[in-house]
């Protein structure tokens, strides 16, 4: 059985997730996580959240505002499809 290890980190929320995936935009580290106790199980709407780096690459912090995470979000779309 091969063993994955994965990233993870405690949000503002006090819960833990699991860093999915991550992408670089002008300059900034974005990361894709999703809800720890969620992972493996059968859910309809699992929850995601986008989150970036701050310029030290030091502490996790939220996204500005909405036109940020949409063109996030859509980087991380355009990264699958390329995958």
């Amino acid at each position: 059985m091969k063993t994955t290890e994965v990233e993870i980190v405690k949000l503002e929320d006090e819960k833990e997730y699991a860093v999915l995936d991550s992408l670089e935009v002008k300059e900034t580290k974005y990361l894709l996580l999703g809800l720890l106790e969620e992972i493996g199980k059968d859910i309809d709407t699992p929850t995601i959240v986008i989150r970036k780096l701050d310029k030290k690459e030091k502490y996790i912090v939220g996204l500005e505002d909405e036109e940020e995470y949409n063109k996030v979000f859509n980087a991380f779309l355009e990264k699958e499809k390329v995958s």
